[in-house]
């Protein structure tokens, strides 16, 4: 939690759903407040409180990010929360990431405030060569990316294949082909270590493509 205040976020997170919380706080004495809350709670052996500038912290290793900053100071950590772990949560409390469009709004039912969930996108843009696992099928295809949202195009391709749609959400990935009879022919998959891995249907038989950027 980034500008964890008194601590209510990792509390409540370690308290009611087990997690491991750190909170980060430039304030000192709302990190001893913290501190003493953390105790009283009991959950002192899940939840530590660092009094740290959120600008000189290394937090790169979180599976969840949550921060209640003004939108100046979410812009400056936007692009280290873009290198973050693919599939990390990242949720802001009314605050959003400038022109980087939340995945979720949240709003609760008395309307008082509004949360954004983001899901860090894995870095899929530029030209991928994709062969089938098993031999045979291969085909170039050109990802543009613009945050988690994607346009995947073939090229070149000997099978006259064409691309109906194509998502990202984290390191999973959606791609819909059209066959030369305009039959979709849906691979789902993921990039890992920068390589593409989709499994579907193609030529009639369940195929596993393996892609490396070229």
């Amino acid at each position: 939690d980034l500008g964890s205040g008194d601590g209510r976020i990792p509390i409540a997170a370690a308290k009611h759903f087990g997690a491991k919380a750190v909170g980060i706080e430039y304030n000192p004495q709302m990190v001893k407040l913290a501190q003493c809350r953390a105790r009283a709670e009991g959950v002192t052996d899940k939840v530590q409180i660092k009094q740290a500038d959120i600008f000189e912290t290394d937090f790169t290793n979180a599976t969840v990010l949550t921060m209640y900053l003004l939108s100046d100071l979410n812009m400056k950590l936007r692009p280290t929360i873009l290198k973050m772990k693919p599939g990390t949560r990242v949720v802001s409390n009314s605050f959003k990431l400038g022109e980087w469009s939340p995945d979720e709004l949240i709003e609760p039912e008395n309307g008082y405030t509004r949360a954004y969930l983001w899901i860090v996108p894995a870095q899929v843009d530029g030209q991928w060569s994709l062969r089938d696992e098993a031999g045979g099928n291969s085909f170039d295809l050109r990802i543009e990316q613009d945050f988690q949202e994607i346009k995947a195009s073939v090229l070149g391709s000997s099978a006259a294949l064409s691309v109906k749609e194509a998502k990202l959400r984290g390191a999973d990935i959606e791609v819909t082909l059209l066959d030369a009879k305009n039959q979709p022919l849906v691979f789902e998959g993921q990039m890992q270590d920068d390589v593409l891995r989709l499994k579907g249907n193609l030529g009639g038989k369940s195929t596993t493509l393996i892609g490396k950027r070229s």
